[in-house]
Parts: structure tokens; C-alpha cells; sequence
């Protein structure tokens, strides 16, 4: 599963941003976020910063601009391909850790 799923990573990528901006709701709901069975309720899920980082985009300018989930979807980062596109998720994602918990990942 995993090996498939690295194989097709930028159209899951592209679809789950879809449906994240697509869906009418504010906060995330079950038709978009919500995890079935979640031990912590889905509390700690963020429609904003997922979208931002499916997106390619910094997640704290994100959460101040949650308007843009409603409005038309900001261009792709271009160049670069799949590959360096993910190296743009990661450093996203670990500045987002840094700046929620202060701590360095890994």
C-alpha cells in the first residue's frame, strides 16, 4: 500500500487540498477531516493549516487568512517537480512543529 501510495502521492495530494477547499464547512467536518475513532476527538485537526500545507503554503499566514477557504484556490508553487515539492511539504510541516512546540523534529 505504501509503495503504491508513494507512486501516486501528488494526486492524493491534489485531491485531499480538493476536498479540503471544496467542502462548505469552517473548522473541518466528517465529509472532509474528521477521523472515525479518534482517541483525542479530532481536536487537534485544522482545516486551515492542513489546506496550507496540501497547498504548499505557510501555515501560520494561513491561519490569519482563513477567508481563503472560501475564495479561489492560490496558485501552486511551481518548479522543481514532485520530488522537490515534497522537500517543500517536510520543511513546512517541521516549521509548523517548531512553531506549535517550540522543538526541533526527528
Amino acid at each position: 500500500l505504501v509503495e503504491k501510495a508513494y507512486h501516486v502521492l501528488e494526486t492524493l495530494l491534489e485531491r485531499a487540498a480538493t476536498l479540503l477547499r471544496d467542502c462548505p464547512c469552517t473548522d473541518g467536518c466528517p465529509s472532509c477531516m474528521h477521523l472515525p475513532g479518534c482517541p483525542q476527538g479530532n481536536g487537534a485537526l485544522d482545516k486551515v493549516g492542513g489546506l496550507a500545507l496540501l497547498e504548499g503554503r505557510g501555515v501560520g499566514g494561513a491561519r490569519v487568512a482563513e477567508r481563503l477557504l472560501r475564495g479561489p484556490a492560490s496558485p501552486q508553487p511551481s518548479g522543481g517537480g514532485p520530488s522537490a515539492r515534497r522537500g517543500r511539504f517536510r520543511a513546512i510541516a517541521d516549521a509548523d512543529l517548531r512553531e506549535r512546540y517550540g522543538a526541533s523534529p526527528r
